[in-house]
């Protein structure tokens, strides 16, 4: 089980993540989409190989400091969830190249989203932020495409 580089769990109705999972060496790829997790697992911040992370569609209100120890992450997928705001540490993704906010509750953007050096792509649709014009202008001029 060690060798697993995709694991899909979507559609499971997990509520949590064993700790076995930082055993996962060679994981890549990990979707949780559609279960009922209420928050990110402190774990999965462990798994700092990971490039594509898929946890939509859950019951997610926060995410952890943690979560910028994801430093290899190319893709983050947390649409349709409960978020309200991002950490600041959000910013130390560099990697990132896709982020999918969609469908949240997010009010307002850390100023680190706009340091992401190689993010193509943002998707913002359906919250309930303030500005939306101008934040996409600003991501525009940094060369992100800008789902509204």
């Amino acid at each position: 089980m060690r060798h697993i580089q995709h694991l899909s769990l979507h559609d499971n109705q997990i509520q949590m993540i064993p700790d076995y999972f930082i055993n996962l060496r060679d994981l890549t790829f990990l979707s949780l989409d559609t279960n009922q997790l209420k928050e990110l697992p402190e774990i999965i911040t462990k798994l700092t190989w990971l490039e594509t992370l898929a946890i939509s569609r859950n019951q997610i209100v926060i995410l952890p400091e943690s979560i910028g120890n994801l430093r290899a992450l190319k893709t983050l997928q947390l649409n349709g969830n409960d978020i309200t705001s991002l950490p600041e540490s959000i910013g130390d993704l560099t990697s990132l190249e896709y982020l999918w906010l969609e469908d949240n509750q997010i009010q307002t953007l850390p100023e680190t989203v706009y340091h992401f050096p190689a993010l193509k792509f943002i998707a913002l649709r359906n919250n309930h932020l303030k500005n939306l014009t101008e934040l996409k202008k600003k991501f525009l001029t940094l060369g992100v495409k800008v789902k509204r």
